[in-house]
Formats: C-alpha cells, sequence, structure tokens
C-alpha cells in the first residue's frame, strides 16, 4: 500500500471519531474548549478546529467520545467531496434525518452498505467497522486469509471484516491498544483520532486559492477546487471529489511523492512543474502539461521513481478473485461458458467481459469505477450478478443478462447497443439508452425494474406482468412493445428526425403517448391516450382517446368508438375512415372528414 492511501486513512479515522464536523468556509472562531485545556491530544484537537473541520458543543468537546456510524458517514462525505446518491435502501432511515443524505451518498460511492436492510446509524462505530468503511472509500485491497494470531482477540475479528481489517494492520496503520489485543469491536475516541490526523496530515488546502507546498513528509489533502500549487513537497498529494469539474495548476512546482485525483471532469495543468505520473481515479479527468510529467529518472537531483499504479488484469479460466484493487479488468474468451466470481475487488477503469456464461460473472462487493463493458463474441450469452455491488454501469457491446440479487445492488446506466436482459426482483435499471448507431435491439425485462429507456435506434421491450412498470420510455425511431409491458408514458421528442412507428402488441400497455413530432400508433394492445402535439396516425383498436393540443391532424384508421379531444383554438383536422370518432370540442376550428 502506498503511502498516501495510508496517510489519508489516518486523516479520516481521525476526523471520523468527531461528532459535530463540517467544511466550513471560514476558520472557527474559536478553538479552545472547556475540556481539553491539559489534555494530553489539546495541541492536534485545536488546530483542527481552526481548519473548522471539528466542532465542539456548548464549549466543550468530549475528546473521549464515541462515534456513530451516521456521524462517520458524514465524515467520508465530507471528507471526499461526495456529491452522488441513491434511492434509500435501509428501514431505519426515513430520508429526513440530518445524516440520510451523507448515508446515501457512502451507500452509492459503496462505502456503507449496511446488514439485513439497515443501516444502523446511531449504533457506536467499532474499530473494525471504521476499517471496512475507510477501506472501500479509498481503494485499499481488501487482504485474505489474514492472519490475527499475534493478537490475543484476533478470533473476534467478524469474517466480513477480516479482509478490511487484516489489510490495515498489515499497512501498519493499525494495531494492538494494549496486552496484545486488537479490539475489533471497540469504539475510538476522538482524542485518539485527533492525535492520528495531527501527525498524517502536513498540509490541509479546502479553499480555492494559490499555496506552496510544505515540504515534509506525510499528506497534503486538496478538498476543493480552482486550486494553484507551488512550491516543493516530498509529501503525497490526494486530489478529492470535492474538486469534481474544477482546475488544479502546478506552477513551477515538485512532488516527489504520489499524486491521486480522485475529481471526475477535473482540468489538471502542469506548467513547467516536475511531478510523478498522476494517477486518476475519477472519470474525465485530463492532465495538460507544459513539459510531460515524468514516468521515472530524477527529480530535484535525487533518484525517484514513482510507485506503480493499479495494474490490469485478465482471468483466461473460470474461477475467483478474491479481492484486489486493478485498472482494468478482462474476463478472456478462454472461459468460454464458465463462470468468474470477482469477491471484494475494486476497479478503477473498466471490467470488460469477453467470456462467461449463463452461470453469470459474479460480483460480490465490487467496486466498478468505469464501465461494465458485455463483448462476448459468441456461444451463451454471459450473465453478469450483483450482490452488494451498486452504481455499475454497462455496456452492452453484445448481447448480455443482467441480475442483482440484493437490495444492496444496482445499475445506473445500461447502453444497449445488443440485445440485454434484466432479470430478478431485486434489479433496478436507472436507465437503458440506445444508441443510433445500434439496429434492432430488444430489452426483455422479466420480474425487475427499469425506471427509464432512451432510444434513437429501434427496440423493443418485452416485459412480463411481475416487471414493474416502466415510467418513460422516449423514442426516436420505431418501438414496440410485447408481451406484458406496461409504460406510464412514451415520448417522441422534438428532437426526432424519423416518423416513429409505436406499436402495442395484445397484453401490453401504454397509459399514455406524447408525440411532439410526426408518430404512428398501432397494434392490438392499448393505448390509453395519445397527446398530438404533431400529426398523428392512430388505429381505434389500440388508442382509447386522442388529445390535441396543438395544430394537427389526426388520422384515425379502423373501425373501433375512439374519442378525439381538441382543446385548441389552432385549425386541427382528424380524418377517419369510419363513423365511430367521438369529437369532443368548442372550437370551430375543427374539421372532420370521413372516408
Amino acid at each position: 500500500m502506498n503511502n498516501i492511501k495510508k496517510r489519508l486513512l489516518s486523516m479520516l479515522l481521525t476526523v471520523a471519531m468527531l461528532c459535530g464536523l463540517c467544511v466550513p468556509t471560514a476558520f472557527a472562531a474559536e478553538s479552545k474548549y472547556s475540556d481539553t485545556e491539559g489534555h494530553w491530544a489539546e495541541g492536534a484537537i485545536d488546530r483542527w478546529s481552526e481548519y473548522g473541520i471539528v466542532q465542539g458543543n456548548n464549549g466543550a468537546f468530549n475528546p473521549n467520545g464515541e462515534l456513530t456510524r451516521a456521524q462517520m458517514a458524514t465524515v467520508l462525505a465530507n471528507a471526499l467531496g461526495l456529491t452522488e446518491t441513491a434511492e434509500n435502501p435501509f428501514s431505519d432511515i426515513v430520508g429526513d434525518e440530518w445524516y440520510a443524505a451523507d448515508v446515501l451518498r457512502c451507500y452509492a460511492a459503496g462505502i456503507m452498505k449496511g446488514a439485513d436492510g439497515k443501516a444502523s446509524p446511531n449504533a457506536p462505530l467499532s474499530r473494525q467497522e471504521a476499517m471496512v468503511m475507510l477501506c472501500r472509500s479509498l481503494g485499499i485491497a481488501p487482504m485474505e486469509n489474514a492472519d490475527f494470531s499475534a493478537f490475543r482477540d484476533g478470533g473476534s475479528v467478524s469474517t466480513w471484516a477480516a479482509p478490511y481489517v487484516g489489510a490495515m494492520v498489515k499497512s501498519g496503520i493499525v494495531g494492538g491498544v494494549g496486552d496484545s489485543r486488537l479490539a475489533p469491536g471497540v469504539a475510538l475516541t476522538r482524542a485518539s483520532l485527533m492525535t492520528i490526523l495531527d501527525r498524517s496530515v502536513v498540509q490541509y488546502i479546502n479553499r480555492a486559492g494559490t499555496y506552496e507546498l510544505v515540504d515534509q513528509d506525510g499528506l497534503v489533502l486538496v478538498a476543493a477546487g480552482d486550486v494553484t500549487l507551488t512550491g516543493k513537497t516530498s509529501a503525497n498529494l490526494l486530489v478529492t471529489p470535492a474538486a469534481d469539474g474544477k482546475a488544479l495548476t502546478f506552477d513551477k512546482a515538485t512532488v516527489t511523492g504520489t499524486v491521486t485525483v480522485q475529481a471526475d471532469n477535473a482540468k489538471v495543468t502542469n506548467r513547467d512543474s516536475k511531478l510523478p505520473e498522476i494517477t486518476m481515479t475519477g472519470e474525465g479527468s485530463k492532465v495538460e502539461t507544459s513539459k510531460p510529467v515524468i514516468s521515472s529518472g530524477s527529480s530535484s537531483g535525487s533518484n525517484y521513481t514513482p510507485p506503480a499504479g493499479p495494474s490490469d488484469l485478465t482471468v483466461s479460466a473460470p474461477g475467483t478473485v478474491p479481492g484486489g484493487t486493478y485498472r482494468n479488468v478482462t474476463i478472456g474468451s478462454g472461459v468460454g461458458d464458465g463462470e468468474v466470481t470477482l469477491e471484494n475487488v475494486i476497479i478503477t477503469g473498466n471490467l470488460i467481459v469477453q467470456g462467461g456464461g449463463s452461470n453469470s460473472i459474479k460480483l460480490k462487493g465490487c467496486t466498478v469505477s468505469g464501465k461494465v463493458i458485455m463483448a462476448k463474441e459468441s456461444g451463451e450469452a454471459p450473465r453478469l450478478e450483483l450482490t452488494n455491488t451498486p452504481n455499475i454501469k454497462v455496456e452492452a457491446q453484445k448481447p448480455a443478462i443482467i441480475e442483482a440479487t440484493d437490495g444492496s445492488s444496482s445499475v445506473a446506466t445500461v447502453e444497449a447497443k445488443a440485445d440485454v436482459t434484466v432479470q430478478g426482483v431485486q434489479t433496478k435499471v436507472a436507465t437503458v439508452s440506445v444508441p443510433e448507431s445500434a439496429s434492432d435491439v430488444t430489452l426483455t425485462v422479466t420480474n425487475a425494474t427499469v425506471e427509464r429507456v432512451a432510444a434513437e435506434a429501434p427496440i423493443t421491450i418485452a416485459a412480463n406482468a411481475n416487471a414493474t412498470p416502466i415510467q418513460n420510455v422516449e423514442v426516436t425511431d420505431n418501438l414496440r412493445l410485447s408481451g406484458s409491458t406496461s409504460v406510464a408514458n412514451v415520448v417522441i421528442p422534438k428532437t426526432a428526425t424519423k416518423k416513429p412507428e409505436i406499436t402495442v402488441d395484445s397484453g401490453a400497455v401504454a397509459a399514455k403517448v406524447e408525440a411532439n413530432k410526426p408518430a404512428e400508433v398501432k397494434g392490438s394492445g392499448k393505448v390509453s391516450n395519445v397527446e398530438a402535439k404533431a400529426a398523428v396516425e392512430v388505429a381505434s383498436e389500440t388508442v382509447e382517446k386522442v388529445t390535441v393540443t396543438t395544430a394537427a391532424a389526426v388520422t384515425v384508421s379502423g373501425t373501433a368508438e375512439i374519442e378525439v379531444a381538441v382543446e385548441t383554438a389552432a385549425p386541427t383536422s382528424i380524418i377517419t375512415t369510419n363513423s365511430n370518432v367521438s369529437v369532443s370540442t368548442t372550437q370551430d376550428t375543427v374539421n372532420v372528414v370521413t372516408k
């Protein structure tokens, strides 16, 4: 484990024990407390109070107090600049609690997963729970088969926590508490962690501006954007997600430690600076240089070789990968239709699936910062099975099956360039998109939830009766609803350049079709209402009602009774091949023609 992770873990462990912390915009007015004078951690407490990172309560700091799980979530969300939230999966959080947003941010990031559907926010945070959350937040690789025989109570480390606690012990960040005990279930005190923080972070930057680097070993923590750094330092430097979408400039600076950028879409500029190879763990961040960053050789006259970042991994045969941090992971074609399991694996880039079958590629407790790219050329379509793995982004270049086994797992997006099956009652996909380059994609939804579909190419949606109704389907090309598919709202947007055919097969239902551009609605299923904001052709056997809200022509085919409600004074024409059209309007600008 590199020093930057050790330093940041120490820092976050310290902050985590504070009961009233925030990310401020100004220094605290008072840095002394009634219960810290003469305390062995007084100096450390005062320093971080002046930064505004911690606060007391009624003039007291309670240095020997304990931390709850909710307070830890608030620390991590603030310290790392987490902004992305998730739908609440926890039965013991209503959503309006002071800590709810931070808990859900940590859940979305895969840091706080809870147990049995509960977050237990007000429970004291044990040492082993802190190790688990911090390892996840910083991408520390869990350690399999950890040996705690050096500790008298090593057998009391919980099985689920052992890989993380083992990694912390091996790194030297966590040791015993006396009498050869590890005390995994004991809560930590604020004072102890404030002292670790004081020793670990040599420079803390949480506001925009220009700063001269402190030349000491340790950690420089940048928790802000629009920051310019000058001078030199031997410390490791970490840029948190607080700098998302903002600038970080090295201006004639020299850094001989590591540089890690967790922020998304950050613009990192190197102005004639000597830097190591910068590790980007956030998406979309770029480095622009006036002189290239160094990858080896010397810096400031001293021998310097930057530490290697996460490496790529290729899995070429069925089996299990028991933990680790990797850049890109490829499930190779040599796996065939076999099964591969990734357990507690952190992937800073993409997971590329070229092998595997219906028995699945299983992700258990994993984090994938990039995409899961389903790209198996032949054989069974691989099944991506998610357990305790949230916020996955999938790109289906080839046919794929997606299934979650628990409520802690979720899929943010699926880009369907080929047929996709979403299955299982625990499976929830926020958005399925179909790019214009795709061809006749079929989305099959079995017992699962897909909230939104956006398609720029022809798509068939086939859902069974137990699937959750899809709320919104936006299409610029042909759409077919088959099986027992139920859609609340189908939209043809103003950007459509084609005239989509909306076909609703028997058994399928669309509550509403909103046509902002010309479209045809037909089939033997049911459409409750077509809102015509442009010319529409509808089959009376399919559509129960057409509502005209702007100047538009409505053409009705078929022999079934249908209502056309005209709600605009603009000229409107209704053309029908039968007399079973009931026109509801007070306007005299409606022209009804029966052929």
